[in-house]
């Protein structure tokens, strides 16, 4: 995951943050948090599980969802990156729509699965309005076709 999405993953973090978290729960920051140390210590699974606990705690937040899926991606697990997406694109089509289809298909594409991998490549571009979005999404598309 490039540079540009890490510093979403962390701004929708500090959004969730800043939201405020119940003190009767385990602090979903906290656990975001635990689960960033790990990855970074190539700790995958058990920073996926932190990340998990984290959504438990707070199901509304897209940054522990995407920090997920990035350690999935980060993993080679395609199947579970391709479910997280399904949900987030599902939770988030106004924020994360557009962008929700092309990474999925790029799991998917990393996975082998040119064929679905194509079908969300198109719908991200059906969805965007944004031309150096499109670009990208269509010379990842040119690749496969």
């Amino acid at each position: 995951m490039g540079k540009y999405w890490k510093i979403i993953i962390v701004a929708f973090l500090t959004l969730t943050l800043l939201g405020g978290c119940s003190t009767t729960k385990p602090n979903a920051g906290e656990l975001g948090d635990q689960g960033l140390k790990l990855e970074r210590e190539g700790k995958l699974d058990q920073a996926i599980e932190k990340y998990s606990q984290a959504i438990e705690v707070n199901p509304q937040s897209l940054g522990f969802r995407l920090m997920r899926v990035n350690a999935y991606m980060t993993k080679g697990n395609f199947d579970s990156a391709i479910e997280d997406y399904t949900e987030i694109i599902r939770l988030f089509p106004e924020q994360y729509g557009a962008t929700g289809y092309f990474e999925r298909g790029r799991a998917y594409e990393a996975k082998g699965d040119n064929e679905h991998a194509i079908a969300d490549f198109e719908k991200a571009i059906s969805l965007s309005s944004d031309s150096k979005f499109v670009k990208k999404v269509q010379q990842e598309l040119a690749k496969l076709k």
